[in-house]
C-alpha cells in the first residue's frame, strides 16, 4: 500500500544511524538525503542538552527534592563472592541543593547487617567540608553534583579534553559517546541516537568506600524510565549503578521535584579529594592489646594482630588498605615477616595484601578465596600506585585446605577451615599452648552483650568441637579478649 504523499518516516540508514526529517513520495522513494548523526562532540552536547529540556532549563534548577526507593547489594562482605548478595534496603527523602552545594537526607535502612529495627537517620553534606562527613558521603555528594543528570553536560562542556569516543549497541540501540577528564577520572557520556538522551555514565578512576581497595574500577550507571518535569525537563526515576561488572545499588524515584531560579549560576564541583584519608592518621586510631605472651592485638575499625614466632612476626588480617597496612606494620615488632593470614574473604580484611605481595611475602588464606585474592593482587593500581603497582611481584598464596601446622614454640598456630553453610569461606586460628582461638569476622559482641548473628558463632563452636580444642579464650576481627565460656553462655541464650 502506498504511503501518503509527502509523510515525514523515521528511515534509518544500514549502519543504524537515524535519518531526521526524511520525506518520500507517493512511490515510496526517498526524497531527501542521508543524514548522519554528529561526530563533533560540542553538537552532541548541543542535542543532548535540547533533549532534557535546554541548556537554561538545566542551570536553573535550584533544588532536586526527591523520595526514593531501592537497594545496595553488599558484594564486598556477602557470604561468597557471587550472587546472591547480602541486600541493604534503603528509603531516602532527599534534597539535593545547588546553590548551597549541600544534600541533606533523611534515610531508613533495613537488611539483615542493620538488626529487626533497622537504622534511621539524617545527615547533611556540603561540598568543601570534607571533615564534616564520611569520604564515601564526600564522594557521592561531588559526583551527584557533577555527575547527575542536572548538571553531567555542563560538566562535559567545560572540560577541555571534550572529545568524541566510541560507539555501541545498546539494548538493539546505537550510542554514540562523548569522553573527558573530571579531575584524574576518565568520564564516558553514552548518549541515544535515536532520543540524543545521555543515558548511561561509565567512570574509571579511584574511588572511595566499598570499592576503595580495587584500584582503577569501571562504574556504569544507566539512567531510565525518563519522566517529562514542569518546564520541559526531562529528569530519570529509575538509576541502576554497577562496579566493575558488578551490581551495586537500584534507585527508583517514587516523587522528584524540580525547583528552578532563573537567577541560577552553576558552581563546578570538582571530584572528591583522595588524599582526605591519611593513613597515618587511621593507624593513630589503634591501641596494642597484649592477648598473650608474644600476641598482640591492634584493636581500631578492623582489628589486626602480630604473633612472635622467635625469629620472625606473623601477622593475623591485612586490614584497611595498602597504605594503612604499611603504616600498621610498623606498630608490631621489627622482626621479617613470615607470613600474613587472611581469615575471610570479605573485602576491607584482606584489602592490605597488596603490601605483603610487593615485599614478597606469604599470604596464607582458605582454597576457595585464592580467586578473589588473585583478581585483587592484579589489580589495576595506575592513578595512584601502591607499594605493589611500584614493585611488581608474583603472589605468593599458600592455601588451607585442611588443618596447617604453622610456626613452633609457644605460639605454635593451627589454622583450620569453618566449612560451614554461612563461614564456607573463613579459616581460624588455634593456639594449641595457649588454648587460645583466632574467630576471624565469626564473633562479634554488640552492645546489647548479645553476639551479633548467632549462626556464625554456632559454626565456630561446631568447628572447634569438631577439630578436638580445648579453648579458653578468643579474640577476633570484631572481638577484644574474651573468656571462652562467655560466648559459651551467650549462644546458649541465643
Amino acid at each position: 500500500m502506498a504511503r501518503p504523499k509527502g509523510r515525514a518516516v523515521g528511515q534509518r540508514s544500514e549502519l543504524g544511524t537515524p535519518i531526521p526529517n526524511c520525506q518520500v513520495n507517493d512511490r515510496g522513494m526517498i526524497l531527501l538525503a542521508f543524514a548522519f548523526a554528529p561526530t563533533d562532540p560540542h553538537q552532541i552536547l548541543d542535542r543532548a542538552f535540547a533533549a532534557l529540556g535546554g541548556r537554561a532549563a538545566l542551570a536553573s534548577i535550584a533544588q532536586t527534592q526527591a523520595k526514593t526507593i531501592g537497594h545496595t547489594l553488599m558484594v564486598e562482605q556477602s557470604e561468597r563472592p557471587a550472587p546472591p548478595f547480602l541486600v541493604s534496603y534503603e528509603q531516602d527523602e532527599a534534597t539535593v541543593d545547588f546553590a548551597s552545594l549541600s544534600i541533606t537526607k533523611k534515610r531508613e535502612l533495613a537488611g539483615i547487617v542493620y538488626g529487626p529495627a533497622g537504622i534511621k537517620y539524617t545527615s547533611t553534606y556540603t561540598i568543601g567540608t570534607p571533615d564534616k562527613g564520611s569520604p564515601l558521603e564526600g564522594e557521592d555528594a561531588h559526583e551527584r553534583f557533577a555527575l547527575g543528570p542536572e548538571r553531567i553536560l555542563r560538566t562535559a562542556e567545560s572540560a577541555k579534553d571534550l572529545r568524541t569516543s566510541s560507539s555501541m549497541m545498546l539494548d538493539g540501540v546505537k550510542h554514540q559517546s562523548i569522553e573527558f577528564h573530571w579531575g584524574r577520572m576518565l568520564v564516558r557520556v553514552w548518549v541515544n541516537d535515536s532520543t540524543n538522551i545521555p543515558d548511561l555514565v561509565e567512570t574509571e578512576g579511584t574511588h572511595h568506600g566499598t570499592f576503595a581497595q580495587w584500584g582503577d574500577i569501571k562504574t556504569r550507571t544507566r539512567w531510565t524510565t525518563w519522566s517529562l518535569q514542569p518546564g520541559g525537563i526531562r529528569f530519570p526515576l529509575q538509576w541502576a549503578k554497577e562496579m566493575n561488572g558488578l551490581p551495586l545499588t537500584d534507585t527508583t524515584y517514587l516523587d522528584v521535584k524540580l525547583t528552578r531560579d532563573d537567577k541560577a549560576r552553576p558552581t563546578p564541583v570538582m571530584p572528591f579529594p583522595t588524599t582526605v584519608i591519611d593513613p597515618k592518621q587511621v593507624v593513630a586510631s589503634y591501641r596494642s592489646v597484649p592477648i598473650a605472651d608474644g600476641i598482640v592485638q591492634y584493636a581500631g575499625p578492623y582489628n589486626t594482630a602480630s604473633v612472635d614466632l622467635g625469629d620472625s612476626i606473623f601477622i593475623i588480617e591485612p586490614v584497611g588498605s595498602s597504605q594503612i597496612a604499611s603504616e600498621l606494620l610498623k606498630l608490631a615488632p621489627q622482626k621479617p615477616v613470615s607470613g600474613v593470614f587472611v581469615g575471610d574473604d570479605a573485602w576491607f580484611h584482606f584489602a592490605g595484601a597488596r603490601t605483603f605481595a610487593a615485599r614478597g611475602i606469604p599470604i596464607y588464606s582458605l582454597d576457595l578465596n585464592a580467586p578473589i585474592l588473585r583478581r585483587y593482587i592484579a589489580a589495576k593500581y595506575q592513578t595512584e600506585p601502591d607499594e605493589l603497582a611500584k614493585n611488581p611481584q608474583k603472589e605468593n598464596l599458600v592455601l588451607t585446605t585442611k588443618n596447617r601446622d604453622v610456626g613452633k614454640g609457644p605460639n605454635r598456630m593451627v589454622f583450620f577451615p569453618i566449612r560451614g553453610q554461612i563461614g564456607e569461606r573463613v579459616q581460624c586460628i588455634y593456639f594449641p599452648e595457649k588454648k587460645l582461638l583466632y574467630s576471624s569476622d565469626l564473633l562479634a559482641i554488640g552492645r546489647d552483650r548479645k553476639l551479633f548473628f548467632p549462626q556464625y558463632g554456632s559454626e565456630l563452636m561446631a568447628a572447634a568441637k569438631r577439630e578436638g580444642f580445648e579453648v579458653e579464650t578468643v579474640f577476633g576481627m570484631y572481638l577484644r579478649k574474651t573468656p571462652w565460656a562467655d560466648i559459651v553462655r551467650m549462644m546458649s541464650q541465643a
